[in-house]
């Protein structure tokens, strides 16, 4: 597991088979930092947070990075930035 990234499922059960569709996710979404990875399995979806800086480059040219982690895990992904970038524009005004 990446150090420094939240997993969350409530399905703790699961095991190996989670960690290995989180590390589908991950390596999928690369070279951006993911922080969070949240799994819904009885939806089959997964919800990605990264820093607003770093959206892009995780969906990837043309979302090519977002359909290689849905077609590897078969999970719809959703990727989301945290909104730090309108934080950031706050504090600046």
């Amino acid at each position: 597991a990446e150090e420094g990234i939240r997993y969350r499922s409530p399905y703790s059960g699961l095991g190996d088979l989670y960690k290995r569709q989180v590390r589908f996710i991950i390596e999928s979404l690369g070279p951006a930092d993911i922080e969070e990875v949240e799994i819904n399995e009885d939806e089959k979806t997964a919800s990605v947070l990264v820093s607003d800086s770093q959206l892009s480059l995780a969906i990837g040219k043309e979302g090519q990075n977002a359909r290689l982690a849905a077609k590897l895990t078969g999970y719809k992904i959703d990727i989301k930035g945290k909104g730090d970038s309108l934080e950031s524009q706050k504090e600046e005004e």
